[in-house]
């Protein structure tokens, strides 16, 4: 068994494996730990990160990126992990073609490793074989061949359009393209060409993961690039890095933003994706609310007055929850909550005081669809859409802990609802306590009604991550329509 960590050189002794140069005092290392048991004691070697490459057998399949996110412990003295500039450099570093090693005479080499990026050359290859049967049919026509493929036309035709803008091109120039849209550098050329293609096709992808808030989304290596999926993030205000959620689209349905650019963006561009980036922009205040606000009869005297500051308060909170346009005010404490804005802001006008409290907590409405957004995303990446709010509550449950820096409880919650986003099966009140592996695995049944009015029992089986308590809560959330955990953690910690 084996683990991997970066780590700062804690002395100036140690030796690269691959390339056999010193690793100074300080500088990063990919340290990896072996326990031999037959001897009782931990073996270890180090590399220079440039030197270091996913190991293909042990990982096969797996990216530079999923790699450092699942599997590299981060051990430096900065944390350089959680920072997301420094950590794609080192997914940049690890990602790249390791230099050869110098070889010694009568050295036979390191032979052939299994390729995991096969299935993107692949896809690749046959984009470039219809290429060039393309441009030699059009040695006799004389016409460009970019001609030939105008027009959106099918999948292939438009894969093959866009290759013939960036097949062609060096490693650096697609790595500028990439690095212009917001994505990531690593891969051989095929797998840089196809990132390329995909965004020309589809557009620049959302940063932040839809279903989980906090996990950024990359293209799925293992599966050529067809799909999209979350590889989890750092989440600044829980302080913490959070795992990957298991959310996953098609690729071409993914949320996506446009344009992309093949050219270098101006500065006004660039700000304007910083924007979409973000996805926040101040909320625009209706007419209809501001002239509501300017009709309230409201004291002249808040600044010295404290019975008129308890009035102007209990007149803002009436309207912004009673009326059409409801403010997100905390629910049980919106009078206190705009008093206290109001005692902050004695000066301000009262539209004034509307657009801090507008700011800060936002329209109910707007959250009301935003989540609904976020319980949407999570049942199109359950293999069963029924399953979709459950998962959704599991999973926000998991974050909630993650925010109390209860990191233990937060990664088994976040596998749970992997794992129940797997399922196939719908999750029900009747057999909910089926799925764990406590007492009660096997006692709980699913009919399955066919066409010939009979009934077919098939016994659940336990699913990973599930255990007694988790079950428990799935029957409570079927049974009362939410999870009393949930709720309370909810009221603490939003």
């Amino acid at each position: 068994m084996s683990t991997y960590a970066i780590e700062n050189s804690k002395s100036g002794r140690s030796k690269c494996k691959h390339c056999k140069e010193t690793i100074a005092k300080g500088e990063l290392r990919v340290q990896i730990t072996t326990h031999n048991e037959a001897k009782d004691m931990n073996m270890t070697s180090s590399y220079k990160v440039a030197c270091f490459n996913v190991p293909p057998k042990k990982f096969k399949g797996v990216s530079a990126e999923d790699f450092v996110d699942e599997h590299l412990e981060d051990n430096t003295e900065d944390q350089i992990l959680a920072n997301d500039t420094k950590r794609l450099e080192v997914i940049d570093a690890i990602g790249a073609k390791r230099p050869k090693k110098a070889k010694k005479e009568g050295d036979a080499g390191e032979g052939d490793t299994d390729n995991p990026e096969k299935l993107v050359k692949d896809k690749l290859e046959k984009i470039k074989a219809a290429a060039a049967k393309l441009e030699e049919e059009d040695e006799d026509e004389k016409e460009p061949p970019a001609k030939k493929v105008k027009g959106e036309g099918n999948e292939f035709t438009r894969q093959l359009k866009a290759f013939l803008i960036y097949g062609k091109i060096s490693n650096g120039d697609l790595k500028d393209v990439l690095t212009w849209n917001g994505n990531t550098k690593t891969g051989t050329k095929s797998v840089l060409v196809m990132k390329c293609i995909d965004g020309y096709l589809n557009g620049r992808l959302h940063k932040q993961c839809s279903a989980c808030e906090h996990g950024r989304l990359t293209l799925n290596l293992t599966d050529g690039f067809e799909t999209v999926k979350c590889q989890g993030g750092y989440n600044e205000e829980a302080a913490s890095r959070m795992p990957a959620c298991g959310y996953e689209i098609a690729a071409s349905k993914a949320p996506r933003f446009q344009p992309w650019y093949s050219q270098q963006p101006t500065e006004e561009q660039k700000k304007e994706m910083e924007v979409q980036a973000e996805g926040k922009t101040d909320a625009e205040i209706p007419q209809e609310l501001i002239q509501a606000v300017k009709n309230l009869d409201w004291p002249a005297t808040i600044a010295t007055d404290a019975s008129s500051m308890k009035a102007a308060a209990h007149m803002m909170a009436a309207l912004l929850t009673e009326g059409r346009i409801k403010v997100d005010l905390p629910e049980g404490n919106a009078y206190r909550s705009v008093g206290m804005i109001i005692n902050n802001n004695k000066e301000s006008s009262a539209i004034e005081i509307l657009e801090i409290i507008v700011k800060e907590f936002g329209f109910a409405e707007t959250k009301v669809a935003a989540k609904k957004a976020k319980t949407e995303a999570t049942a199109s990446s359950c293999k069963c859409a029924a399953n979709g709010p459950v998962v959704a509550a599991i999973k926000e449950l998991s974050d909630l802990y993650f925010k109390e820096n209860n990191a233990n409880a937060g990664k088994s919650y976040n596998k749970a609802a992997k794992a129940l986003g797997d399922l196939t099966l719908e999750i029900t009140a009747g057999n909910a306590m089926g799925l764990s592996k406590g007492k009660t695995k096997g006692k709980f049944y699913v009919e399955l009604s066919v066409s010939w009015r009979r009934n077919v029992r098939l016994t659940l089986a336990e699913v990973p991550g599930i255990g007694k308590g988790t079950a428990e809560k799935l029957k409570e959330f079927f049974t009362i329509g939410t999870i009393s955990k949930l709720e309370e953690k909810r009221a603490l910690l939003n």
